[in-house]
């Protein structure tokens, strides 16, 4: 769909608000594009984004989500994941010199999606790459695609965000809709 076609649909929405997402939204140069006429037709932008490939986009938030180790496609339950593959998506997951820039240029949040209480000192890990980050920005939101395992997560994870300071988020959706697509 070319550029001048998703502004058409976005305009005759008539809401104010445009999320870029989907995957990497920010592998495409015609995103910039994109933010540019949306911009000028008065839209205000989030884009999600892993926080490692920078366009000179327009965004009024910048939602960067960072890839845990938890992301890292498993051999064992996938037999189509490759040595390769892995490796990949090892040396491309955090991209530190990126996600300073948004931080430096955008209004910005950092969301984390976190399946373990393993993968908490991976966060303040990272967070302390970045003191200036205000725990307030931070957001951390269970992995699951039931309800059942968002909820059990919730048990630890929401004590965990509120004792420092960080946002919980629920995924709404799944609790609304199941684990559909398109919503």
């Amino acid at each position: 769909m070319s550029v001048d076609a998703i502004v058409q649909r976005v305009a005759a929405l008539q809401q104010p608000h445009v999320v870029i997402t989907g995957g990497e939204p920010l592998l495409f140069p015609e995103t910039v594009t994109l933010t540019e006429r949306l911009d000028a037709l008065g839209f205000t932008i989030t884009i999600e984004t892993s926080g490692t490939i920078e366009q000179p986009v327009r965004a009024h938030l910048m939602s960067i989500s960072p890839k845990l180790s938890n992301s890292t496609p498993d051999p064992k339950s996938d037999p189509s994941v490759t040595e390769e593959i892995v490796r990949r998506h090892e040396d491309n997951r955090t991209k530190l010199d990126a996600t300073a820039s948004f931080i430096e240029r955008y209004n910005y949040q950092i969301k984390f999606v976190v399946d373990t209480p393993d993968d908490l000192p991976e966060i303040e890990q990272f967070l302390q790459r970045f003191p200036k980050i205000e725990h307030n920005r931070v957001l951390l939101m269970p992995q699951g695609v039931t309800r059942e395992a968002l909820t059990e997560r919730e048990h630890w994870l929401r004590p965990y965000a509120e004792s420092r300071g960080y946002v919980f988020c629920r995924r709404m959706q799944i609790f609304w809709f199941g684990n559909q697509r398109g919503t």
